[in-house]
């Protein structure tokens, strides 16, 4: 490179040469390959796009775009002011509004997506309408419709970090595919309903046509490969809520539907068709069956298959407790047959691990009936023992109608009739506005009036030379032992006395018409006078001077299976002329 000339230089002599050729000069001597060279000392370079393709394929792909649309717009939105200095600062004028005031009036009209709603990026399948107050009483007023699901811990919990996981959740499985959503909201929107009294509103109607013609369609187009989780679980679905809405020709129908897709899957064979399925899909079918089975009554066809039980055991004080009540029981009961006293133990434990659970139930619903719509979530320790109770009732109750000389005694079926009508309402604690009930309160009249007609016994006027009822004899009692090991008091949970009765079979017709009172109060059932004047005939003319109050009533009672949300509600609102 040639050397710059000095301007300062003495022996510089390019001052003389004329302005055109000194230019020229400079030019030749100056590389203007330099300039082309030289980096600057910062660079403004856009960073690198990431394309990201949609598979046409995939059949939420539109919901897919709407969640990275979002979610772009939310990652990318200015949260930083930028600082200005005090000394730049301009003096504003009484009532200007500058850009970044408007710019902050936006930002708080804006509503942070993760509070307040249950699907903040509509992720849920589009029904056609707005689903959020659906989704509202799902999670606080809605009973159970699976037991033991996650739905109001997973979806509404305080400390996300600890929420468990949406896998054992009703809307978790049901928002799947479109097909199994929109029975979960004709279902959902029926049990609401129906708790109101006013079936066939025009959401429920509209969501019922919906679902009719989103099941034809999709039956008609799936193949047997394609008979996924969800399809067979808006099946079940549609069966139980038929069997819930009185529909029982509907529910029959549905039920035998699901068996034939389940074998269809299975190639021909009904338990590998199960085995293909998730966890919770097994166990929601199975319960959505025995709605069905419940119905006929007879064995549920899903064969039988108890859930596992949890890995930390039952408290080792509610398990005495439970041996020591049914004691109590099968001592006030004529002698029984085999099944009956595990029956029996069963019912008492599911009425103490209910008793025992600190989950606040839901806010309940109130109505002009002895009962008040009270949910509580069932025990991880009750799910097993509620299953197999319901099963063996379902196969005592089919051997009880398939065969006129089946063996039990009127004893054995008035007891099986009331353990199936205290069962759904006091421990599934489902509504008693389903139609189900209406017919356990038939079943269990017919079965009271035949023992009534059988026993045929006057009224009682025996009595103890000191004047006291024969029933309650607390000199020789047994404490529980609930009240020292586990911090539950003998008030909440009740002192038993050893009972002494003049007939055997009395304790059990007062509980059995207690419990019918009980259902049969709500809707309106025309079983609800008899019940109710049977069982004042027993407790004031038949037992008048045995059970002189209501506390006697209620320690008589106590015998036998008893819950506090269900048997204490009902009979604080009972009257009882003593």
């Amino acid at each position: 490179m040639s050397e710059r000339p000095n301007p300062f230089s003495l022996t510089d002599t390019s001052h003389s040469v004329p302005r055109k050729d000194r230019g020229a000069s400079l030019s030749s001597s100056v590389d203007r390959r330099y300039f082309e060279q030289v980096q600057p000392i910062f660079a403004v370079s856009s960073s690198a796009t990431k394309l990201e393709f949609v598979d046409n394929s995939d059949p939420r792909k539109d919901l897919v775009v709407r969640k990275k649309a979002r979610e772009w717009v939310h990652r990318n939105r200015e949260t930083t002011r930028r600082n200005k200095g005090a000394q730049n600062a301009k003096t504003q004028e009484a009532g200007a509004v500058t850009a970044w005031d408007i710019i902050l009036s936006r930002r708080a009209s804006l509503k942070d997506p993760s509070s307040g709603r249950i699907d903040p990026f509509d992720m849920l399948p589009n029904v056609g309408r707005k689903v959020d107050h659906i989704l509202e009483f799902f999670l606080t007023q809605c009973p159970e419709e699976v037991p033991g699901s996650d739905d109001a811990l997973a979806w509404r919990s305080k400390a996300v970090a600890l929420a468990p996981s949406r896998s054992n959740t009703v809307l978790g499985n049901m928002a799947d595919e479109r097909v199994s959503f929109v029975l979960w909201l004709h279902a959902t929107t029926t049990i609401r309903d129906g708790m109101a009294g006013s079936l066939g509103t025009e959401e429920c109607m509209y969501y019922y046509k919906l679902a009719l013609q989103v099941m034809r369609e999709e039956t008609e187009k799936r193949k047997v490969k394609e008979f996924s989780d969800a399809f067979i679980a808006a099946l079940g679905c549609f069966a139980a809520c038929a069997n819930f809405a009185g529909d029982f020709k509907a529910a029959l129908v549905h039920r035998d539907a699901l068996l034939k897709v389940l074998m269809a899957k299975g190639n021909g064979d009904l338990l590998k068709g199960i085995q293909s399925t998730k966890p919770w899909t097994q166990k929601g079918m199975a319960w959505c069956e025995i709605h069905v089975a419940a119905q006929i009554p007879a064995t549920p066809i899903i064969p039988f298959n108890p859930p596992a039980p949890p890995k930390d055991k039952i408290p080792y004080s509610i398990t005495i407790e439970t041996e020591r009540r049914t004691s109590f029981t099968l001592a006030q009961l004529p002698p029984l047959s085999l099944a009956f006293p595990g029956l029996i133990s069963q019912f008492h434990l599911l009425c103490l691990l209910q008793a025992s659970d600190k989950t606040p139930p839901k806010p309940p619903l109130s109505g002009p009936s002895l009962l008040t719509n009270q949910t509580i979530r069932t025990s991880p320790h009750a799910i097993r023992p509620l299953y197999c109770a319901e099963y063996t009732i379902l196969q005592l109750l089919s051997q009880q109608k398939e065969r006129h000389d089946h063996g039990f005694t009127n004893t054995e079926v008035v007891l099986t009739e009331a353990f199936q009508c205290f069962l759904w309402p006091a421990l599934r604690c489902l509504p008693c506005e389903m139609k189900l009930c209406d017919l356990f309160v038939t079943r269990l009249k017919t079965a009271l009036i035949t023992l009534l007609d059988e026993l045929d016994l006057p009224v009682d006027s025996d009595i103890d030379q000191a004047g006291q009822s024969p029933y309650l004899a607390t000199s020789s009692s047994t404490p529980s032992v609930l009240s020292e090991s586990s911090g539950t008091s003998d008030s909440d949970l009740g002192t038993l006395p050893i009972l002494k009765i003049y007939h055997p079979t009395d304790s059990l017709v007062i509980w059995a018409l207690f419990i019918g009172t009980l259902v049969s109060s709500v809707g309106g059932r025309p079983e609800h006078d008899w019940y109710k004047d049977r069982l004042l005939r027993h407790i004031l003319v038949r037992n008048a001077r045995f059970i002189r109050s209501k506390d006697h009533l209620i320690t008589l009672l106590k015998v036998f299976p008893w819950t506090d949300t269900f048997c204490g509600t009902g009979i604080k609102k009972m009257h009882i002329p003593f």
